[in-house]
């Protein structure tokens, strides 16, 4: 059973790692990119290591296929999960600082 967790978490933290270091090229707060890519990581190697373990109990002794499976599930979750928190965060910084918006400031009226 540790072979897919460790395989899982390794997985998990290289996306993490990557989804932290594409936001924060991007221009994002640093510190926001990697606290959630942190909490991403943690909760896609505990869903993987999960679904690894149901896989592998219902195929039996074709390992291989599952972690196969497992390994695919877990790049295009984690792809899907890094565009779905760039946007967020995108969403968020808007809302609350015109400054890091691109393109012109909206003139203060008021």
């Amino acid at each position: 059973m540790e072979g897919p967790v460790l395989i899982a978490v390794v997985i998990a933290i290289i996306i993490a790692a990557l989804m932290a270091a594409m936001i924060a090229v991007i221009g994002r707060v640093v510190l926001i990119a990697v606290v959630i890519a942190i909490i991403i990581a943690a909760l896609m190697a505990a869903m993987i290591a999960a679904l690894m373990a149901a896989l592998i109990a219902v195929i039996g002794r074709v390992v291989l296929i599952a972690v196969i499976i497992a390994v695919t599930i877990t790049i295009i979750g984690g792809l899907l999960i890094a565009l779905m928190g760039e946007r967020l965060i995108a969403l968020t910084l808007r809302r609350r600082s015109p400054v890091l918006v691109r393109g012109k400031p909206e003139p203060i009226t008021g």
